[in-house]
């Protein structure tokens, strides 16, 4: 890399695993080089350039050869193939379908031939070993060729701090260990990002009206869910978590499910507000909205006496559950980690990271509300008499009793 290249032209050339770690940081250097030495060795009108390696930095020379700021018009001359080592998740990893999962030589000398033969090489089990060791950030990028920011929205340390080890996915039982010690005063959500094909997500929220503090209750990613197989998420989520509100995105196609009949009378006879949102070419909620939730994800400190070495300061205002032995989780934390302003495409998943926002949303129109009830008793202006007979009902444990009463 960064030599002449002499001799005489050829038909195609290939450039494998040029880019290392000491030399990531020299990409506009490496993209001079090949246009002037490496590209000129190709036929006038002909030829083929191939460029193969595993990327290693958030801005390296794979990723610029891709950028179209640097060539005229914008136009690439690439054709990009990406190969991820997981080409579909499972929930158990021994369902993975990954990449690479056979090979006619063994690992080890342990390994056992199967009835073909071959011996297992990059297993979901082994893979999701390298996983849990490498992180969402070096994952992300190393092993599932996703571009990641250089300077993330998500801090990986930030998103990492906010996971609670001791509380599971699920429902929160008020004084159990690793869950809050009181729900009573807590308003549940369920947010949803539907899709007819790709992945569908839902996130079920919960957001305490006295201190704050949100709580990822339960992920779950779908993909290429049947419009029945929503409704039974729905249904069974409703159940389980006893949602306040849920809000689903309603964009073209997703418009089938807020218009359902049927879960619309499923919801309204458990007096749950069923809403949609709608995103649209709104650029506040894709960009600035989902942006603006990296600050509940609280901050980073130096550790004493340790150069670039730091830790989460404990101070985030969401929660999210254990993560080790829970894909859907998983992959809002690597979604969280990866997540860039403007950025699309299919490689770029962020189904479970807008049905975070959607419910985030429910949750700060509810604590404005809330927040403006004491403002209203406080009133200077109001006689003691007005401030007597003024009383709070809470509508939404009104309507729980009732519906209890009914039920």
């Amino acid at each position: 890399m960064g030599g002449h290249v002499y001799g005489n032209r050829a038909d195609l050339i290939v450039l494998d695993d040029v880019v290392t770690l000491s030399n990531a940081n020299e990409w506009a250097k490496q993209q001079e080089w090949i246009r002037q030495e490496v590209a000129s060795r190709l036929p006038p009108g002909g030829g083929q350039l191939l460029v193969v390696g595993t990327r290693v930095a958030a801005v390296d020379l794979y990723k610029e050869l891709r950028n179209p700021q640097h060539y005229t018009d914008g136009i690439l001359p690439w054709s990009y193939l990406s190969m991820p080592a997981v080409l579909e998740y499972a929930d158990d990893p021994k369902d993975w379908k990954t990449l690479w999962a056979k090979t006619e030589q063994p690992l080890t000398d342990t390994d056992v031939p199967d009835e073909n033969g071959m011996f297992d090489r990059w297993t979901g089990e082994r893979l999701t070993a390298v996983r849990n060791e490498a992180g969402p950030s070096k994952w992300s990028l190393v092993y599932q060729n996703l571009d990641i920011a250089e300077n993330a929205i998500f801090d990986p340390t930030c998103v990492r701090g906010a996971v609670n080890g001791m509380r599971k996915s699920g429902a929160l039982v008020a004084g159990a260990a690793g869950h809050p010690d009181n729900s009573s005063n807590f308003y549940r959500i369920i947010g949803i990002d539907p899709a007819m094909s790709g992945d569908t997500a839902a996130v079920a929220y919960a957001v305490d009206r006295r201190t704050h503090k949100r709580y990822v209750m339960d992920v779950h990613v779908m993909t290429s869910p049947t419009p029945a197989a929503i409704r039974t998420l729905i249904r069974e989520w409703t159940d389980t978590y006893h949602p306040h509100t849920v809000i689903v995105e309603s964009n073209a196609f997703q418009l089938f499910l807020t218009q359902d009949e049927e879960i619309r009378n499923f919801l309204a006879t458990r007096g749950i507000n069923y809403r949609p949102h709608y995103t649209g070419n709104n650029k506040q909620d894709p960009e600035f909205g989902v942006a603006s939730l990296a600050p509940l994800f609280g901050s980073i400190i130096k550790r004493d006496g340790l150069n670039n070495n730091f830790k989460h300061a404990g101070d985030n205002l969401i929660e999210l559950p254990d993560s080790s032995k829970n894909e859907h989780v998983k992959k809002l934390i690597e979604q969280l980690v990866t997540w860039q302003p403007g950025k699309q495409g299919k490689q770029l998943k962020m189904d479970a990271v807008m049905a975070l926002w959607f419910c985030e949303i429910v949750a700060r129109e509810t604590l404005l509300a809330s927040t403006n009830v004491p403002n209203f008793l406080a009133n200077e202006f109001a006689t003691r008499a007005d401030q007597e007979s003024r009383y709070i009902i809470n509508l939404d444990d009104l309507a729980a009793t009732q519906r209890a009463v009914r039920m």
